[in-house]
């Protein structure tokens, strides 16, 4: 909802431990007709890049290789793709009051049906030293998300409490752990799901 007259900023740089894999990020805007959403808006969208500093010309561009981010204007993130494959696309939106496309879930304080407990992979992984986790609770119950070292020794309790239905994310602070694997875990209401992440120093 940024006026029309901001300029969106493309200077992004990711922060990958590995010098060799920290990319300044080309971005670029076009106007782009949401059909999943019937909502026509310009967009930003951002991939990775190899920028040669003493010339200024892009020796690598790949869409799909490296994370890309799709910023639509009005509406937010509008879609995500990596490497893995694995497209998020939004399907729909509540844009200054008025509904586009259709709305799955939001948080549950404004009464929208959660469909299924869910636990996310974790965004960035490989991390370091911080990585934001987020679940989905689709009714009343008490939920666990405990972190474990690959023996099995729990290290951390990130939530312990009472959640009504919702998305929700915790940010998890690795500051004290070396690099490695590691596993987090959500409970709740008879549901388990675990996933790995890892820590790069």
């Amino acid at each position: 909802n940024v006026p029309d007259s901001t300029i969106w900023t493309n200077c992004i740089s990711s922060n990958h431990p590995d010098p060799e894999l920290n990319f300044p990020c080309l971005g670029w805007t076009l106007n782009k007709y949401y059909s999943t959403l019937n909502f026509n808006t310009f967009s930003k969208t951002f991939c990775g890049a190899v920028i040669d500093t003493l010339t200024g010309d892009t020796t690598y561009c790949g869409s799909f290789y490296y994370v890309l981010y799709e910023l639509a204007k009005g509406i937010g993130l509008a879609r995500r793709a990596a490497e893995q494959g694995n497209e998020i696309f939004i399907t729909g939106a509540i844009i200054g009051g008025v509904q586009y496309g259709t709305i799955v879930s939001v948080r549950g304080d404004l009464g929208i049906k959660i469909w299924e407990y869910q636990l996310y992979p974790n965004y960035p992984n490989p991390f370091n030293p911080s990585t934001l986790i987020r679940y989905s609770v689709k009714e009343n119950g008490w939920v666990t998300l405990k972190v474990y070292d690959i023996l099995g020794s729990e290290l951390a309790v990130l939530v312990n409490s009472t959640k009504e239905p919702g998305n929700y994310e915790v940010n998890f602070d690795a500051s004290n752990l070396s690099s490695g694997v590691y596993i987090y875990t959500l409970q709740v209401n008879g549901f388990t799901d675990s996933k790995k992440m890892l820590i790069l120093r």
